[in-house]
């Protein structure tokens, strides 16, 4: 009961909640729980020391996709276009060339620019 914190189902001949322990656990209890805490406040601080947010991308934008598997799993090699905005940085988008519909989250999507190349100028004589 001082590890889980609650009465468990075992095979001791108490009635339910008749069982109290003594104080000392509780407080150890209690204790443990606010070192815990401590520890957890200070690694949620030092990982969030240097992360950013994203910027949210909107219909339409064009992203390079990062491929998570295969012989080169941090490559960026594909071209896409946002199709669908979902919450949690979910975004739906169309692979440009085989044309599939694929789920990936923001981490894993490069908005680039899309520069159209113009035709050369002609010179004046």
């Amino acid at each position: 009961m001082c590890i889980f914190g609650r009465p468990i189902r075992d095979f001791i001949p108490i009635y339910p909640g008749k069982y109290q322990p003594h104080t000392t656990w509780r407080e150890t209890l209690a204790s443990k729980e606010e070192a815990l805490c401590n520890c957890h406040m200070h690694i949620a601080e030092h990982l969030t020391e240097h992360t950013h947010t994203l910027t949210p991308l909107v219909v339409g934008n064009c992203v390079c996709i990062q491929n998570q598997t295969g012989p080169n799993p941090t490559k960026w090699d594909k071209t896409e276009i946002v199709i669908e905005v979902r919450q949690f940085d979910q975004y739906v988008v169309k692979v440009d060339g085989s044309g599939r519909v694929t789920l990936r989250n923001r981490k894993f999507l490069h908005k680039y620019l899309l520069v159209i190349p113009r035709a050369p100028l002609a010179m004046a004589p």
